[in-house]
């Protein structure tokens, strides 16, 4: 069931999960694995929704090709894309060659940063605003507008 959110950044996993003990190795027929196959038609939907895609972490194995066929048959249908950003380590600057020569979008980035610094500017220093009412005790939520500028300012800090 599709189902994007669109009051919150939407994730998915499409490799599974260690907490769910359902893991799917880069392989080329994810239709194999039907405890994720549902997990990768909803990704298909939100790459068509989207405005920004941001990979966090990934570094774009050769051996995924499933991954690059979701995302080129979804970014080329896609309306509303602004923007693509990448940000993963990339010691010896294979990871960046493996996205400019699968990426071919004027609005996209890549940082070679390693994602606990890319998380720690993004959750310093935040004015956490306690919903208590809504969330459970102790839960906080962050303000989008927060969030984006920070992640601007993480983007052209390091580019």
């Amino acid at each position: 069931t599709y189902m994007a959110d669109w009051s919150r950044p939407n994730l998915s996993k499409v490799h599974g999960s260690v907490d769910s003990e359902v893991l799917v190795p880069p392989t080329w027929n994810k239709g194999l694995h039907k405890e994720v196959s549902s997990i990768w038609k909803n990704a298909y939907r939100l790459l068509l929704d989207a405005n920004y895609i941001r990979f966090v972490g990934y570094s774009l194995p050769t051996s995924d090709s499933y991954v690059k066929y979701l995302l080129k048959s979804a970014v080329l249908k896609a309306e509303h894309l602004k923007k693509i950003d990448v940000i993963c380590l990339d010691p010896d600057g294979s990871v960046r060659k493996r996205y400019d020569d699968f990426i071919a979008f004027k609005y996209y980035r890549f940082i070679n940063a390693d994602i606990d610094d890319y998380l720690e500017e993004l959750y310093s220093d935040f004015e956490l605003v306690k919903h208590n009412a809504v969330l459970e005790k102790g839960d906080t939520v962050i303000d989008f507008n927060q969030l984006e500028a920070r992640h601007e300012r993480f983007m052209s800090g390091h580019a």
